[in-house]
């Protein structure tokens, strides 16, 4: 029997800040006071857990879904952001998505009016009936149409008129789109080539290609008659090194193929070859690089590779992690002086070494546990990217039936906690970009007396990388750190506190108080059967700044945990203090 001077005196208990982040894996009623049970659609920020911020629409709906945005810099300096879709390639400019060039591109030797449907060109090679072609008008946007019918002469016919009150100027440039087969399910990876100028990429479908700020077109000089495909694409101490190959239709997950030293375009002689991993017979996902080495993980494995240069051996591969990998091609990103990856069994980080830390324990559970909600069938579609602003690795996963990532669980790598973000739009990849006004020479339209940007000048919302978001809907999103919403709809956010039980005592609370703030309502709401249902505690909306606020109703459970819920208004909290009192079960 407890003691009487235990029972019926009011006490309290305060829970923040709430610095830990989520917990799943520890029972409710065990996890830290600075620890919470959900936290979606919210964020840390300087021992306060605040609303995240949104996204907005970035350009207009594109050709194919997109998979891949790169802000590629060239030895200009000038920053070429591209999209990879599925169906083609983009670069974005004049405030517009712009195809690039293919295999055929052009100029006009006559003006053509508004209205127009045929251009006169130097030359029509390349521009088959139903290309996809860019016109560059005389504002610099690009008119992007279809070819219509075959060429005749230095003609070329196209679908949609020029629009009223442009024209298409003497020596405008016209291109034909690059022609793409990707498909959704498989990741876009890329690197560049600073030497030669080039972004790389493939899509495990298409021969990997180079943009080199001209056209884009397949690697030349491939072997097999350029007939190979590859998983992954990266340059190593001056080599192009082709990851997980199928050549002439032949499948050699295990193959790393490299150019010789120096010169992307040679892959027959000099130290030119391949090697296959064979100490285990894992697949490669992709690789990374990790300071002086490249690792490459398998689904299964990781393999740290490191140059040798010998007469006899250019690179050594060294197994150094057995039974752990990659869910996916993208599921592994560095993070300064590390990687952070998901692998089949939890999150890991990865310093290069034969050890794995593992840092997902407190929401494995939730997801890739035996009650996670990681499609098994989709996890390959898993994306990993690091967010330096925030000090961030997120993971964006497919959960239950998605086949593409509709959830992402975010870490902060200097404190490992977990919050989690649902976004109202799926997720078929992304990437980072820096909004500025720095401009290469052959970008400039219309005298200099018409300039209106500052030499030099680089402007920065909110001062940070703003994290690209592909949307399966063909639209890109930028999440820029200041929107208030997501496209428009309010961010619904929730946190779920951990919970009060005693195993042969009730708890009688009186009062529950926080330091809180919004503009908008928020409700509070308890649970006595571990958040299976709720009942309503009250509700608040204590304004724009931080504000103690008491909300008094007397409940008596065995167990009990609390619920806050709302829409934007800027939401915060500090901390909560419940009073409360213990009592008998008779």
């Amino acid at each position: 029997m407890e003691k009487l001077d235990e029972l019926n005196v009011w006490d309290g208990l305060t829970l923040g800040p709430f610095t830990g982040g989520i917990n799943t894996y520890k029972r409710a009623d065990s996890i830290g006071k600075n620890e919470l049970v959900k936290l979606t659609n919210l964020r840390l920020e300087k021992d306060q857990v605040v609303i995240d911020t949104g996204y907005s629409t970035f350009g207009v709906a594109i050709r194919g879904k997109p998979q891949l945005f790169h802000d590629f810099i060239s030895r200009d300096g000038s920053r070429r952001p591209m999209l990879i879709t599925t169906d083609t390639v983009y670069r974005y400019i004049y405030n517009e998505w712009q195809y690039i060039a293919g295999d055929a591109n052009t100029n006009t030797t006559a003006v053509a009016v508004a209205g127009s449907t045929t251009v006169v060109v130097t030359s029509t090679t390349g521009f088959v009936d139903n290309a996809y072609i860019g016109i560059i008008l005389d504002n610099g946007v690009q008119h992007q149409t279809q070819v219509n019918g075959s060429p005749v002469g230095s003609t070329i016919t196209f679908d949609d008129a020029i629009p009223a009150g442009r024209t298409v100027e003497l020596h405008a440039d016209i291109i034909s789109a690059v022609i793409l087969k990707g498909v959704e399910s498989v990741h876009v990876r890329f690197d560049v080539y600073a030497a030669y100028d080039w972004f790389m990429f493939t899509n495990n479908i298409d021969p990997p290609k180079r943009y080199d700020t001209n056209n884009c077109i397949d690697i030349p000089n491939l072997p097999k008659d350029g007939d190979i495909v590859c998983r992954d694409i990266k340059v190593f101490i001056n080599h192009v090194l082709l990851l997980g190959t199928t050549e002439g239709g032949i499948s050699y997950p295990q193959r790393v193929r490299r150019s010789d030293t120096g010169d992307p375009l040679e892959w027959i002689l000099g130290n030119a070859g391949y090697e296959d991993l064979l100490d285990d017979a894992y697949v490669i996902m992709g690789a990374e690089s990790l300071g002086p080495y490249l690792i490459i993980y398998k689904n299964k494995s990781i393999v740290r590779y490191s140059y040798v240069g010998s007469s006899f051996r250019t690179f050594y591969a060294e197994t150094m992690v057995s039974d752990e990998g990659a869910v996916s091609g993208a599921a592994f990103v560095k993070a300064d002086d590390r990687h952070v990856f998901m692998g089949n069994e939890n999150i890991y980080v990865y310093m290069g070494g034969m050890d794995l830390q593992k840092i997902g324990d407190k929401i494995s559970y939730n997801v890739m546990g035996e009650g996670g909600d990681l499609s098994p069938n989709y996890q390959q579609t898993t994306l990993a990217i690091y967010v330096k602003n925030l000090k961030e690795v997120w993971f964006a996963y497919p959960s239950g039936s998605n086949t593409n990532p509709d959830k992402v669980i975010r870490i902060r790598i200097d404190s490992g906690a977990w919050v989690s973000r649902v976004f109202n739009n799926i997720i078929t990849g992304w990437g980072t970009y820096i909004t500025s006004d720095d401009k290469a020479w052959g970008e400039l339209v219309g005298s200099w007396d018409v300039q209106t940007w500052r030499w030099g000048a680089q402007a920065l919302t909110q001062g940070s990388e703003h994290i690209m978001l592909c949307g399966a809907d063909k639209q890109v999103y930028r999440y820029d750190y200041s929107s208030t919403d997501d496209n428009g709809d309010g961010i619904a956010y929730t946190l779920e506190t951990r919970e009060i039980y005693h195993e042969r005592l009730h708890t009688r609370v009186d009062m529950i108080s926080f330091s809180i703030r919004s503009s908008t309502l928020v409700t509070i709401e308890y649970s006595e059967d571990k958040g299976v249902t709720w009942a309503a505690y009250g509700t608040t909306t204590p304004g724009t700044a931080f504000k103690t606020v008491e909300i008094y109703k007397q409940i008596i459970a065995k167990r009990l945990r609390f619920r806050l819920t709302g829409i934007g208004g800027n939401f915060g909290l500090e901390w909560i203090y419940i009073k409360s009192s213990t009592e008998g079960e008779w």
